[in-house]
């Protein structure tokens, strides 16, 4: 078990290649906290607003779905009323998330792989 230090990951797998590479929640939860707190909007409404802030815990909380329903569990959240009438203010947030831990997929074709792999 490693935290989210993508260097660790590849030396581990480099060096082990036969394990398997978990990831820690703790640690996912510390680097979504720090991505909240380069944007201060972001940080202020998610310190003043509790329904924006349980909102927000929706995305990380994607990782207690099976692997296989991470994507359309991402694709359903951004479907939802909160996320689409704060789409444009939460857009650098998004991008992050999305880069780092959805990928781009299109129907059964991968664009780009995020940095972190959703694991099967």
């Amino acid at each position: 078990m490693v935290d989210f230090e993508q260097r660790a990951i590849n030396y581990f797998s480099s060096c082990f290649p036969n394990s398997s590479i978990k990831v820690c929640y703790f640690h996912l939860i510390q680097s979504f906290w720090r991505k909240i707190n380069e944007h201060s909007d972001i940080k202020f409404r998610y310190g003043h607003d509790e329904n924006f802030e349980m909102m927000i815990k929706m995305l990380p909380s994607l990782v207690f779905l099976p692997p296989i329903d991470v994507v359309t569990g991402y694709a359903e959240l951004r479907t939802d009323l909160f996320f689409i009438e704060n789409g444009g203010f939460l857009q650098p947030f998004y991008r992050y998330f999305h880069r780092t831990y959805i990928g781009q997929i299109h129907g059964r074709d991968v664009v780009f792989q995020s940095i972190f792999s959703i694991q099967t």
